[in-house]
């Protein structure tokens, strides 16, 4: 019985003590592997043949590794896009963090919004950043390599950063609502919102740091995270104040447009390495 886990351990333990390259780009060569194998079972092939024939299309991985080395830098309009999306987050962090810090009032309250603040915006660069990435391979009409190893490991680190900062907010704000509240989890809706996007990021950093995912899985997920963040920090304000048009566009119109994108990301069709290079 032929067994492809097995089979892939075996395939990367020997690629692993000749490759060249970084360890991403051997993982993205893992699952164009699988995904080749796949096509050729669903083909007819036995699953013997289908393996044997995937990997002699993938071809050597040492010289693919040398092509992945001369392919690995981003084009200079990648680069300032994804220099322009930096640039904006940051401007736009320091000038809410400062708006923010302006009501000292409360410490507590203020900790809980700082911080909620930051990683929500940590969460929504996660999102840039991969629906640039999916935009871009739609247009392209497959993955263009070096970005898809940039998105995936911008990707991977903010929306680290997200799902720390927005479990911690949840924490400092259970602290606060018991205190003034009397229940540690009065089941606000920001509260409810804070929770959902750490469940999201989490799991768009679990899968952008392991191999034999595809990298089109991790940005859908950041990408639906996003709207899922502009759904918990403007719908609730839409709800209460009986939908003003802002409100009610960025939070409800921007999370279903972030869905619709997440759901078009998957829809990119990954060719092999070999084909790609």
């Amino acid at each position: 019985m032929f067994d492809l886990e097995a089979a892939i351990r075996n395939w990367r333990s020997r690629a692993e003590r000749r490759w060249a390259g970084d360890r991403l780009a051997l993982d993205e060569l893992e699952d164009h592997l699988r995904e080749e194998f796949a096509l050729l079972a669903e083909s007819g092939h036995s699953l013997v043949d289908a393996w044997s024939i995937a990997v002699s299309k993938l071809g050597d991985p040492v010289e693919i590794s040398k092509e992945f080395a001369k392919l690995g830098r981003l084009t200079t309009p990648d680069r300032i896009v994804l220099g322009l999306i930096v640039g904006a987050a940051v401007c736009v962090t320091t000038v809410i963090i400062r708006s923010v810090a302006r009501e000292p009032d409360d410490p507590v309250l203020t900790l809980y919004v700082v911080v909620l603040v930051l990683g929500y915006l940590s969460g929504l660069f996660a999102a840039a950043v991969a629906g640039y990435g999916t935009i871009r391979g739609l247009l392209a009409r497959v993955p263009i390599l070096p970005l898809t190893r940039a998105t995936r490991r911008l990707v991977r680190v903010a929306s680290l950063v997200a799902a720390i900062l927005t479990v911690s907010a949840f924490g400092i704000g259970a602290i606060w609502a018991a205190g003034e509240l009397g229940s540690w989890f009065p089941a606000d809706p920001r509260q409810i919102g804070a929770i959902v996007v750490s469940i999201s990021f989490i799991a768009a950093a679990g899968t952008a740091g392991r191999a034999g995912i595809s990298p089109r899985i991790p940005l859908a997920v950041a990408i639906g995270g996003g709207g899922i963040i502009l759904a918990a920090w403007f719908g609730p304000a839409a709800y209460t104040r009986d939908f003003p048009t802002w409100p009610t566009i960025i939070g409800f119109g921007g999370c279903g447009a972030c869905i619709a994108v997440a759901a078009m990301s998957l829809t990119v069709r990954e060719t092999s390495t070999a084909a790609t290079i």
